[in-house]
């Protein structure tokens, strides 16, 4: 009988692509870069908005608004 070791098997050498992990490195790298020009690209059009948002008729709105505010509470001072 033999006698029982406790190592362990050594493991074989492995071949590596090295070709797979520069395109998977090189991927990564482009949806990063990706990703900050649609940061950039979105930042860019949130200072583009004006101070009411991105209502064409947000202005007129508030006007709107306002006039009905002062005729509820303008016009029963005046009658």
């Amino acid at each position: 009988m033999k006698p029982e070791t406790s190592e362990k098997p050594e493991r074989e050498a492995e071949v590596v692509d090295l070709r797979r992990h520069r395109k998977a490195a090189e991927a990564r790298a482009a949806e990063a870069k990706a990703a900050a020009q649609r940061a950039a690209r979105a930042r860019a059009a949130a200072s583009r908005q004006g101070i009411l948002g991105g209502r064409r008729h947000a202005g007129l709105i508030l006007l709107a608004v306002a006039l009905g505010l002062l005729a509820l509470f303008v016009l029963p001072r005046l009658l």
